[in-house]
């Protein structure tokens, strides 16, 4: 019998399949898909029995199996083994839900952030009571003992937080001691902090808490490090008008960065810290 009048060829079985015909001939090379015949003429022949073959090749891969397991599944097919297959996709799909969420969350935390950087009031003292806040820290009280250098130190604090969570929508700072940052000691590190998620969601855990009271802030345009000087004056004057002592810690956040701006002086930084009135 003339196999070139009954079986059909690579390039009409990857038109029937909408695939290309380089695909049929990579699983020929993988040993997933032999060829019944080749005629006389170079071209490949394929029965209906190597068509179902195809069929369960290309929906495996739809479900990214790899070549490898391809192989050993075809060389031992049963109910079970597509099973266990499709459970294992199942899950993946699952994760890649739960990461999508998360990361179309930070998105619309990003964005809500950066829209409000035009009416942010650069330079003016707010006053606000805050209530208490959870956050993921590292402490680095005796970074300038250790001399472990600021960005190695950040990196150092991220590298946690990517380890417990995927993506993160809260902006990453970090605290000086009010007596450190009175005294100029702007570099003195006490910890670095992002904002932990709520307890049970499963994102970033909580373990260090910013207690709740009435906080002066300050949005100033500019790293941290080089308005901490602006950002003290700024707060000394406010106090001293409003008979106001600060407490604890100072917590400095880079609102705008390297994200929107080009270079430093164009960030925009927040100084944020407790006061009391005096009795």
């Amino acid at each position: 019998m003339d196999k070139s009048k009954t079986y059909p060829t690579a390039g009409k079985i990857a038109r029937l399949y909408n695939i290309s015909k380089q695909t049929i001939i990579f699983y020929e090379k993988s040993g997933l898909l032999m060829p019944a015949c080749i005629g006389d003429n170079g071209y490949r022949y394929y029965t209906e029995s190597q068509l179902h073959t195809l069929e369960t090749i290309l929906f495996l891969r739809e479900i990214n199996t790899p070549i490898a397991i391809i192989k050993q599944y075809l060389y031992h097919q049963s109910a079970d083994g597509i099973l266990a297959m499709i459970e294992k996709k199942k899950e993946d799909c699952l994760q890649q839900i739960i990461r999508d969420k998360e990361l179309l969350h930070a998105l619309h935390h990003c964005e809500k952030l950066i829209s409000s950087l035009p009416q942010m009031p650069l330079d003016c003292v707010l006053l606000q009571e805050m209530p208490e806040c959870s956050m993921f820290a590292t402490s680095f009280e005796n970074m300038e003992n250790k001399k472990i250098p600021f960005t190695k130190a950040r990196s150092i604090h991220m590298e946690k937080v990517y380890s417990l969570c995927s993506y993160k929508d809260q902006l990453t700072g970090y605290t000086i001691s009010s007596n450190d940052f009175l005294g100029h000691q702007f570099s003195k590190i006490k910890r670095f902090i992002t904002k932990a998620d709520t307890p049970h969601s499963g994102g970033l855990p909580g373990n260090f808490t910013r207690p709740a009271g009435l906080y002066t802030f300050i949005y100033t345009k500019g790293s941290c490090i080089e308005q901490s000087i602006h950002a003290l004056e700024g707060f000394r004057r406010f106090w001293e008008n409003n008979q106001l002592v600060p407490q604890g810690d100072i917590y400095c956040f880079p609102v705008s960065n390297h994200w929107t701006a080009k270079s430093q002086k164009e960030y925009i930084s927040s100084f944020a810290i407790r006061v009391i009135t005096p009795e």
